[in-house]
């Protein structure tokens, strides 16, 4: 091959490799001229596979050619000239050069000059040079004669002899190779082209191009954007230009050695003995090493847990409700005996106020034995809770009431009935609380078969997460049920303190102070005082508060997980069906305009919007059932923001408004002036129109409103051609701003069915629309402030109880911290916990 512009013929190009020899018999074929030589970007290009023969080499720029020298002196040998070895012709420039052989193996390798750096690339290299260091095969090194001096290495010049005869120094290296080329000197790996790096290996894939585009999953090629070159360049890593160190992009050359480094060999400073030892920093404190995280409880369907949540679920409520009213008729006991009220001071004598006292505490602690086996069971599974405080403060007011009643060892006071039976009746009510919402939730995600999963996704919009709800398999739900939430983890840590704190301060105010009779009455007054009411009730109550609301609207919360799940989000994505959902947009008039029958082209309409995957895929699939057509294939999709182009069958199919028409240059009958309508033209010729009516919810505002309310911003993900930011019915009563509309490529990625979702379930909603979305996001975000809000108030509250009663007990107060009192100050630090919950259902 050989022509004006490109004389580089391509035995030319096989010459340079040594291990491959042309064919001598076969004649020479007229090829193609070759491409003109493109300038190396800084992207990355894909590996074309399939290549058979080697591409034209394209040598590296050299540096310019030093200034000549002066003659040397008569008694200095001469260079060795660069002519190739004998036996190793170069073929000329335009003829076809002649099979190579290969050289021996005792004849040292000639020094190769770098080519003129002004030689075009497509120019072959001149008959008398040498071929280039990276495309010369491999030849060894023989030892040299006796008496006969080695030829120098070609990535060093020989040693030049001083006019006295003596050897000059040898003069340093050359730089380092650009990263990706042969060092001088060595033969650059088979397949490898100037400029390139290693070829890929076998076994592994080659790089592919980035894909822009939005393939579907099983039906016709989506395109709904030009695809963007940039986006490859965006991707690919950047290389080092030619000529520049390895070391530029933070790798070093090889040979070097990395900054911060000791080169191998060589003795770090400072060290003893020349031994390379790192002197280990001094540490006071042995590090304490991070606790293993708990596993996840066994997964389980939704309606295996109703059976695990739901019997025993009434008897509960009923046992709560009794022991409530017992814990009244001991707090007006109390009341009495504090003296408070002197008219009421004797009218029930001590002895029968105690014994009564003590008959309705025995009832009331059989009522809550559900806490105390709780208590039990987590103390001896060694992770005590609120239960357990509950547990001791039952049975040191036991023993106190009953010593008091039979072998007097204080004075004769009202022990500490009232205090202890709130504390199990809160107790009580938390775990029904908690129980009785983890069964709504199970009945909820049960009640449908394929459920909506609600997931906080990453890098949504602007590398920031979003929610977003799809449908998938319901897995985790029921582990998520199962877990237990950061409030009791944390009330959890502070019981072995309070446990300590109440047995010391107990002991310390009673027996060390020369009084052992108060020791049961101080023993149950901190360890009613450390369990306080909220322990189990900081996120039970506000969740239960919820759960019936939620489970109206089909809502489902996955457990402390999924509170967690939505934090620190604020965007959600909105489909077509959340704003709009199947039955709120109407057929209201159809038209033909050609010879077309309506099967038919309710059929073309149908399958391109079905394709598409617009929201209207309900309306017209209800449509298409009624005439009696059938889906066609359609072979490819193109998305515009006013309507769709597709292919059916070598047939152009336009889907859009009249917008959409007007663009396309397809004129629409006069007269008509819907801005709603659907047209559809075949081959651009218009053959229908669908006049359509869309009926905004009631729900759907309010819905939004509340989402802005909370910050979260509403993302609009609609294909419909007619959801647009002008047409939208929303701009009049909320604010453009406070919705992000994204442009059509963004809105076809996000509603693509190819998404990646996060690890945690949010929420499961089991109905259509935006309504239920909202709820399940809002009332997430609640119940976790709530939450947060509660357990800062329940922690201080036990730990400043413990310290006022151990402060009371050590001067034995027994007026002023009476059972009355102690009441009065549990119920009081209850109050804050009771309205954030109820806060919670106040939007």
């Amino acid at each position: 091959m050989a022509d004006d512009k490109n004389p580089f013929s391509l035995e030319d190009i096989l010459w340079e490799y040594a291990d491959y020899t042309p064919p001598a018999a076969q004649p020479k074929k007229p090829e193609a001229p070759l491409p003109p030589e493109v300038p190396q970007q800084p992207t990355v290009p894909p590996v074309s596979p399939g290549i058979t023969s080697p591409q034209p080499v394209t040598p590296r720029p050299a540096a310019q050619p030093a200034a000549p020298q002066a003659t040397p002196p008569a008694n200095k040998p001469a260079a060795p000239q660069p002519t190739p070895p004998a036996n190793q012709p170069t073929p000329p420039a335009n003829q076809p050069a002649a099979p190579q052989q290969t050289p021996p193996a005792n004849k040292p390798a000639a020094p190769q000059p770098t080519p003129a750096a002004n030689r075009p690339a497509n120019q072959p290299l001149p008959a008398n040079a040498p071929l280039p260091a990276n495309q010369a095969p491999a030849q060894p090194k023989a030892p040299a004669a006796e008496g006969q001096t080695a030829a120098p290495a070609p990535d060093q010049p020989a040693a030049q002899a001083a006019p006295g005869g003596a050897p000059t120094a040898t003069p340093p290296a050359q730089a380092p190779a650009a990263e990706g080329q042969a060092p001088a000197g060595q033969p650059a790996p088979e397949g490898a082209f100037d400029g390139q790096g290693a070829p890929t290996p076998e076994g592994q894939a080659p790089a592919q191009p980035v894909e822009t585009g939005v393939p579907l999953d099983d039906g016709p090629e989506l395109i709904a954007f030009t695809p963007d070159p940039q986006a490859a360049q965006a991707q690919a890593q950047p290389q080092a230009a030619p000529g520049a160190p390895a070391g530029q992009l933070g790798q070093p050359a090889p040979g070097q050695v990395p900054p911060g480094q000791t080169p191998p060999g060589q003795a770090k400073p400072g060290a003893p003995g020349g031994a390379a030892q790192a002197k280990e920093p001094f540490r006071p404190f042995q590090e304490r090493k991070a606790k293993a995280e708990e596993p996840p409880p066994p997964d389980a369907p939704p309606a295996q847990l109703m059976t695990e949540y739901g019997p025993g679920l009434s008897a509960q409520r009923v046992k709560c409700a009794v022991s409530g009213v017992l814990s009244a008729l001991l707090l007006a006991l109390s009341l009495v005996d504090s003296g408070l009220i002197p008219v009421l001071s004797g009218w029930i004598p001590q002895d029968i106020a105690l014994l009564a006292g003590l008959g309705l505490f025995v009832v009331c602690g059989f009522l809550c034995l559900d806490v105390l086996q709780e208590g039990l069971r987590q103390l001896t599974n060694r992770a005590p809770n609120g239960d357990t405080l509950a547990l001791f403060a039952a049975v040191l007011t036991l023993a106190d009431g009953v010593s008091t009643a039979f072998a007097p060892l204080r004075e004769a006071t009202l022990p500490f009935f009232a205090p202890c039976a709130l504390v199990l009746t809160f107790h009580l009510l938390g775990l029904h609380c908690d129980r009785a919402a983890k069964f709504l939730s199970c009945r909820t995600a049960a009640s449908v078969a394929q459920p909506y999963l609600v997931t906080q996704d990453p890098n949504v919009l602007g590398g920031k997460p979003a929610f977003r709800k799809w449908m998938g398999p319901l897995r985790g739900f029921g582990s998520q049920i199962r877990a237990t939430s950061q409030a009791e983890r944390e009330f959890r840590r502070l019981t072995p303190v309070l446990l300590v704190a109440c047995v010391a301060l107990g002991l310390v105010t009673t027996v060390a102070h020369h009084q052992p009779g108060l020791v049961f009455w101080s023993l149950s007054a901190l360890f009613c005082a450390g369990a306080t009411l909220g322990a189990s009730l900081s996120l039970a109550l506000p969740l239960r508060l919820l759960a019936g609301r939620l489970a109206k609207l089909g809502v489902a919360l996955a457990g402390w997980p999924g509170l967690l799940a939505g934090k620190g989000c604020q965007a959600a994505v909105l489909m077509d069906q959340d704003v709009y959902p199947p039955g709120t947009v109407a057929l209201i008039g159809s038209r033909l305009f050609g010879s077309l029958a309506m099967e038919r082209t309710v059929s073309y309409t149908a399958s391109v919007i079905r394709a598409s995957g617009s929201g209207l895929r309900f309306l017209f699939d209800k449509l298409l059932r009624a005439e009696g057509g059938s889906y066609l294939p359609i072979d490819k999709i193109i998305l515009q923001d006013t309507g769709i182009l597709g292919q059916c069958q070598d047939q152009q199919i336009l889907v859009g408004n009249s917008d959409f028409m007007s663009r396309q240059g397809i004129a629409l009958p006069p007269g008509i002036k819907s801005k709603d309508a659907v047209f559809c033209a075949v081959d651009r010729e218009l053959v229908g129109m669908f006049v359509l009516r869309y009926t905004l919810h009631p729900s759907i505002l309010p819905a939004l409103q509340t989402l802005v309310g909370h910050k979260i911003s509403p993302v609009m993900a609609t294909r419909d051609f007619n959801l647009t930011p002008h047409r939208l019915r929303l701009w009049g009563r909320l604010s453009a701003d406070q919705i992000t509309f994204p442009d059509l490529q963004r809105r076809v990625v996000l509603s693509g069915a190819r998404q990646t979702h996060g690890t945690g379930l949010a929420a499961v909603l089991c109905r259509e629309g935006v309504a239920p979305f909202a709820q399940a996001l809002v009332a997430a975000k609640r119940i976790r402030r709530a939450a947060a809000f509660s357990r800062v108030f329940v922690n201080v509250s036990a730990c400043l109880g413990v310290v006022l009663t151990a402060t009371l007990s050590s001067a034995g107060a027994l007026t002023a911290m009476c059972a009355w009192h102690l009441a009065l100050f549990l119920l009081l630090w209850f109050v804050p916990v009771l309205l954030i919950s109820l806060w919670t259902t106040q939007y």
